[in-house]
């Protein structure tokens, strides 16, 4: 099941799509095609299946064709990405297309995996700017007057801040007061799946503390992926606060024993599981993933249009973002 960003919640989010086709053909087999307005994402880590011979498009916006890679050309592998970084405001998608082999004859590629990260954030001021969109009468005025200095102007000199991967950013971890990794041993059962309510439990309703602080999912991993030979019959699955499925992991499509990054708040609860179809032959299976816990802040409660704890606490907040004038700042962009 693909990832949707427009189910996103808690913005920015950095997502995974993992995932096998049945069959690329030699004519263009979409992949994955995200409707994401109002959102900008950004495709990044981009790993493809190279048995075969196969081109695989990705297409942006008015872009029919942003790129084409030819799956067998690199060295990517399970291991090392694609370097790429794709923007889109309105439509992404990633295609794939079997090549005739040499003899001219139907090169169907059966069970092609992909896999990439997905960031998708709220689109700022500064973001409008630095993309060459047209700003509205209330934006343009958070840029010329509200903040104290034309942001406009700092986006031409280059010292308006960027918006980096958030698997990228060197400093993920420093944000949070604990880094917790969780990680079991499963042997899957055949039918070991939601549809038979019996999912595998990896980690179950981890909870933060409900408007007090914050927990991001930061990477989901597995020991030995290999053990699983069928397509789009086990996964690693994430529920987010009320989200059920909110990923959905296909285990062909991962990397033995590397940590997958990703950035998923949750204020409520995280649930994580492996379903499996037809099991895992009697063979454990090591799964685990990463979480990191912080206090939730006031400049959270507006980004994410969160209530407080007390009508008290909301009156405090408020004082506070009317003293520093923080409502510009976050509109533009240029804080969180």
């Amino acid at each position: 099941m693909p990832i949707d960003p427009k189910k996103v919640r808690y913005p920015p989010e950095c997502l995974v799509e993992a995932a096998s086709i049945p069959s690329v053909l030699v004519g263009m087999t979409t992949l994955v095609s995200y409707l994401v307005d109002p959102f900008d994402v950004t495709l990044e880590d981009l790993h493809v299946d190279t048995d075969g011979t196969a081109d695989v498009v990705i297409g942006a916006d008015g872009y029919a064709e942003k790129c084409r890679i030819r799956n067998n050309a690199i060295a990517s592998g399970y291991h090392q990405p694609i370097p790429a970084k794709i923007l889109a405001s309105n439509r992404i998608s990633v295609q794939a297309q079997s090549l005739p082999n040499m003899a001219g004859g139907s090169a169907t590629i059966a069970n092609f995996y992909y896999r990439f990260n997905l960031t998708v954030r709220k689109s700022y001021v500064v973001d409008k700017l630095f993309n060459n969109e047209n700003l509205n009468g209330d934006e343009e005025d958070i840029a010329s007057n509200q903040l104290g200095y034309d942001l406009a102007a700092y986006t031409y000199l280059g010292i308006a801040p960027r918006h980096d991967a958030l698997t990228k950013h060197p400093d993920v971890y420093k944000e949070f007061q604990e880094v917790i990794p969780l990680t079991r041993s499963v042997i899957a059962a055949v039918g070991s799946d939601k549809a038979h309510s019996a999912p595998n439990l990896i980690g179950q309703s981890i909870s933060p503390g409900y408007l007090s602080r914050v927990g991001v999912l930061l990477g989901v991993f597995i020991d030995n992926p290999s053990l699983i030979t069928t397509p789009n019959d086990s996964y690693i699955t994430v529920d987010r606060d009320d989200d059920p499925d909110y990923m959905k992991m296909d285990l062909t499509a991962m990397p033995r024993n590397k940590l997958v990054p990703c950035y998923v708040p949750f204020i409520d609860k995280l649930s994580v599981y492996l379903e499996s179809a037809t099991g895992s032959n009697g063979y454990a299976l090591g799964i685990g993933f990463i979480y990191g816990l912080r206090d939730m802040t006031v400049l959270d409660h507006m980004r994410w249009g969160l209530g407080y704890q007390s009508n008290q606490q909301k009156v405090d907040a408020e004082a506070l973002i009317a003293q520093y004038k923080m409502w510009p700042m976050v509109k533009a962009g240029v804080i969180g």
